[in-house]
């Protein structure tokens, strides 16, 4: 920890991570990991027996040999392979443990998040913690006597267990793209056909793209001194202005030259 925050040896911290992972327990796990023996999640597990597996098949090797190979203990492995369609069976492959814990607060409930989810994502509505947490509440009024932080670590647990993680919008349309599925592919038969015709230069196929760019592009981070109370920048007095720049590619690869357009009077 930064020493301008000392914390007590006996303070336990609690870590809200939007992605549902504890940097406490990942750094406890790498500062023991010296003293104790390397654990192995489920889908490394699995991974290390199909290795040895093939080893044996192809090498003529034993499964003794094969785990001395691999420099692991045959024991371990035994034990593995007793268990290997235990851990075939687990949906999550970083699992550490066979048991699945105590049960979450949120068990009861499971089935109606998830559907929550899937419903507003097919609808292409955003779906953010603070909506899962209200969602809950709704569901569970007892929710409502229990901390914020209890909530918010329940629902990071929730979406690690079912694999659920925050995702920057790689598409956004005022429509629904089943809306515009079938126009998409009408223009595909459409312009197919004449993309192919003998007479074509792909270097004259071309697809252009426009995006608005401000005039001034502010930063809104600075290198600073710690511990300064103010942190002053500099702005520029047309950083509402912008111009339309328009990006053009060729069939054939060849980027065009970019067009800058600026507002006519």
């Amino acid at each position: 920890m930064c020493s301008l925050f000392p914390f007590p040896k006996n303070m336990k911290l609690h870590i809200y991570n939007k992605s549902g992972f504890s940097h406490t327990r990942a750094l406890d796990r790498i500062n023991t990991r010296a003293n104790k023996r390397i654990p192995f999640s489920t889908g490394e597990k699995l991974k290390i027996l199909r290795v040895i597996k093939k080893m044996v098949e192809e090498e003529s090797l034993t499964y003794s040999e094969a785990s001395s190979a691999l420099g692991l203990d045959q024991s371990m492995i035994s034990r593995w392979r007793k268990k290997e369609d235990v851990f075939a069976a687990i949906p999550r492959p970083d699992a550490f443990s066979l048991h699945s814990g105590p049960s979450s607060i949120l068990k009861s409930i499971t089935e109606d998040l998830l559907h929550f989810i899937d419903t507003w994502r097919s609808k292409g509505l955003p779906v953010n913690r603070i909506a899962l947490m209200r969602k809950a509440r709704s569901l569970i009024p007892d929710l409502e006597t229990k901390s914020e932080h209890a909530v918010k670590m329940s629902i990071s647990r929730f979406m690690t267990k079912h694999r659920l993680v925050h995702r920057m919008a790689t598409h956004k349309a005022q429509r629904h793209l089943s809306e515009v599925e079938g126009e998409a592919l009408e223009f595909l038969d459409y312009i197919r056909p004449i993309l192919k015709e003998p007479n074509r230069d792909l270097n004259y196929i071309m697809n252009m793209d426009q995006t608005p760019v401000f005039h001034a592009m502010d930063f809104r981070t600075t290198i600073n001194r710690v511990g300064a109370r103010t942190v002053n920048l500099r702005t520029s007095a047309s950083d509402s202005k912008r111009v339309t720049v328009a990006v053009t590619v060729t069939a054939s690869g060849r980027r065009v030259k970019h067009m800058v357009v600026f507002k006519g009077e």
